[in-house]
Order: structure tokens, then C-alpha cells, then sequence
């Protein structure tokens, strides 16, 4: 099951399966480390709303489409009110768990992706460039400008969401 979910979840950029990826995306598209580090610390922004607020969406969809609940006295209409709360706070709650069961899959592509940033490699003359894409040298600054916002990203993914999974247990203890 770990294999599955890493093949077809965890590396977003490469596609296959069985016992590893048949191709990565490099194939396709020409696209430097620094540009899959972009896109895979944008992943959560993107995917954990859309997770979010289509079944949200859906549920909208279906409550005009459902034929409309009349009350035929103020003690239905009063628990028909309350029904329609009690299903709007169980989308909530379920759209919700969704969202973070999806970035508690990604947690570890995000933590991955930042630690890598700091891979460095000396060669033979001395001079260090990224194993990931060695066309940038360790001293220069598009080199120094990642492994910066890879610090500040340190501090939302690796540090941030397992303190924000302890602030909610403690919360709701």
C-alpha cells in the first residue's frame, strides 16, 4: 500500500507503477529542480481547497435540486432548520477531514522537497553544485535565494503542520 500511495501520490512528478515510475516529468518538460520546488510547495494551496469546496459545491447542487421540505407546523419547521444545520456542520466536518488527510499525504513530498534543496556535492575541483540539478553551483544566488525560502518553508511545512495536528488534539482532547 505504501508503494502505491507513493508512486501515484507522493511523486507528482513522474507517472507509473509496479516498481517505480515508468517516466519522469523531465521527459516531457524541460523544468529545472528549482521549478518542480515551486510547484510542489504550491501543491497544498491549490489542491486542499479544490478538495475542500467541491464536495461543498456538490452539496449545494444537490440541496436545490432535492425537492424543497415543507413544515406543516412551527415544531417541524423549527426541526427542519436544525436538520439543515446539523448537515451543513457534518460537510463542513467531513470536507474539513478530507482537507487534512490530503496534507498529511503530501506532509512528506513537501518535507522531502525542502530538505533536498540543501544537497550539495563537491566535485573534483573543489567547487559545489546541487546533485538535484547540476547546472547551479552552491555559491551562487539563485542557489542561495532557494535554500533561504527553504529555511522560511521549514518553518510552515516540516515544523508547522505537525505543530498545527498537536494544537488540535490538544484542542480537542
Amino acid at each position: 500500500f505504501i508503494g502505491f500511495v507513493r508512486y501515484f501520490f507522493l511523486d507528482v512528478f513522474s507517472f507509473g507503477a509496479g516498481g517505480g515510475p515508468i517516466a519522469h516529468m523531465d521527459c516531457l518538460i524541460n523544468s529545472s529542480f528549482y521549478v518542480r520546488l515551486l510547484w510542489t510547495m504550491l501543491l497544498p494551496f491549490w489542491l486542499v481547497p479544490l478538495i475542500f469546496f467541491v464536495p461543498k459545491f456538490y452539496a449545494a447542487v444537490m440541496h436545490k435540486i432535492r425537492p424543497l421540505e415543507v413544515a406543516k407546523s412551527y415544531q417541524e419547521e423549527l426541526e427542519l432548520k436544525q436538520l439543515q444545520r446539523d448537515r451543513k456542520r457534518q460537510a463542513y466536518e467531513r470536507a474539513f477531514n478530507r482537507s487534512v488527510c490530503t496534507l498529511l499525504l503530501l506532509h512528506p513530498l513537501l518535507c522531502q522537497m525542502i530538505f533536498r534543496v540543501y544537497r550539495c556535492r563537491t566535485l573534483d575541483g573543489g567547487e559545489e553544485w546541487h546533485t538535484d540539478d547540476y547546472s547551479v553551483s552552491c555559491a551562487s544566488g539563485v542557489y542561495l535565494t532557494a535554500s533561504t525560502i527553504a529555511t522560511c518553508l521549514m518553518a510552515l511545512y516540516p515544523v508547522g503542520v505537525p505543530a498545527m495536528l498537536m494544537f488540535m488534539l490538544y484542542r480537542n482532547r
